[in-house]
């Protein structure tokens, strides 16, 4: 995890605790569509803002089927010297076992600056001209593996449970400020970030 402690430091470490088991019991609702369960990721490198909060899930299909494609679009940012294309929002997961396609994550809809303040300034695959569907493809080692086990994590700011925050009451897993996916691919085995997001 990259950066340093913020909005977390006023906090004592009770508060912090009672934070986090918050947010590891209350699956944001971009996950309503999925059967989750509390992951462990420790040993995987995030970025992010370096807030202490973070939850992290597992993803599954209603039908108990843990194996995906995951389709998104990529953008070319022409502000890019290299143009290099981005894999960008929407996310969808393709189940492998009932082939169900569902919605993921979405930047427009997803996260703090959508919640909190009806507006997202990030790169969507539905706005950018140009941006292509496309599945995800394993690159460890030119694997191009299309299958994976999926993960996702949260990261939260700490000032979310202030009182100053009531119109956010019981809402506050939904307003997360970075999204990471992590897929584990099953031709190599390995476990790498597929995509993430700032979202505040």
């Amino acid at each position: 995890m990259t950066g340093t402690l913020t909005s977390t430091s006023g906090l004592s470490l009770e508060e912090i605790e009672t934070q986090r088991n918050f947010y590891q019991s209350h699956a944001p609702g971009c996950l309503a569509e999925f059967k989750v369960r509390p992951a462990d990721l420790s040993g995987h490198r995030f970025d992010g803002h370096g807030e202490i909060l973070n939850s992290y899930w597992s993803v599954a299909c209603t039908c108990g089927s843990n194996g995906f494609k995951i389709h998104g679009y990529n953008a070319i940012n022409p502000d890019n010297p290299d143009a290099v294309p981005v894999f960008v929002s929407p996310i969808e997961l393709e189940f492998a076992e009932c082939g169900r396609v569902s919605l993921l994550f979405d930047t427009d809809s997803h996260g703090y600056d959508p919640v909190a303040c009806g507006d997202s300034f990030t790169i969507h695959g539905l706005r950018w001209k140009g941006a292509m569907r496309t599945k995800h493809l394993c690159n460890h080692n030119n694997c191009q593996g299309g299958s994976f086990s999926v993960f996702t994590r949260f990261e939260y700011p700490g000032d979310l449970f202030c009182d100053d925050r009531d119109d956010f009451r019981g809402r506050e897993m939904d307003l997360f400020t970075w999204f990471t996916l992590v897929g584990y691919c099953r031709a190599c085995r390995t476990r790498s970030t597929v995509v993430e997001f700032e979202c505040a």
